[in-house]
């Protein structure tokens, strides 16, 4: 807490309004992984879920792909999965757009974006992915998508997510 605490404020003392400044250059793709984010402890201590890893692949081309492991006693475990692109909307903000959704029932690894495309574009694509792809297209909110970034270095994340108010951590892997 203290390291991001003093991140924050470094940035802000630098001239804060360039958070997003080099976000589309080959320094930031990878993997990114979430170390803090309060609302996903409260849904796990809600639904009795554990909600880990969660994380962001920075991809050429500013697409971004979302992988979420979950893992619950009476469900079990698989893998909540989206796709689409990340665009530098301003000096402080992204937008993400999320296109395309699957799930990983009970697997210990996700599948990749190209497999689920591959698997979705077979005949007939199975009922679950159909119906994910669905549900996720038409709960995927244009209003949600905006991001303000707090903070960005080649190793440390901090963005807002607005409709809750909180900030989310994520850590280059």
């Amino acid at each position: 807490a203290d390291r991001l605490a003093a991140a924050a404020q470094q940035q802000q003392q630098q001239g804060g309004g360039l958070a997003t400044r080099g976000l589309e250059d080959d320094t930031y793709k990878g993997v990114w992984s979430v170390c803090f984010a309060p609302h996903i402890y409260t849904l796990s201590k809600i639904f009795l879920t554990e909600f880990k890893p969660i994380e962001y692949h920075l991809l050429p081309g500013n697409s971004i792909e979302s992988y979420v492991r979950y893992s619950n006693p009476l469900i079990g475990a698989g893998w909540l999965n989206a796709a689409g692109s990340i665009d530098v909307r301003d000096d402080m903000s992204v937008k993400i757009t999320f296109d395309n959704f699957w799930w990983d029932i009970q697997t210990s690894e996700p599948r990749s974006l190209e497999t689920f495309l591959q698997d979705f574009r077979t005949s007939p694509p199975s009922a679950t992915d159909v119906l994910v792809q669905n549900i996720g297209k038409a709960g995927f909110l244009e209003s949600f998508s905006i991001f303000p970034l707090q903070y960005l270095d080649e190793t440390l994340c901090i963005f807002e997510f607005p409709p809750l108010g909180v900030k989310i951590v994520a850590s280059k892997v």
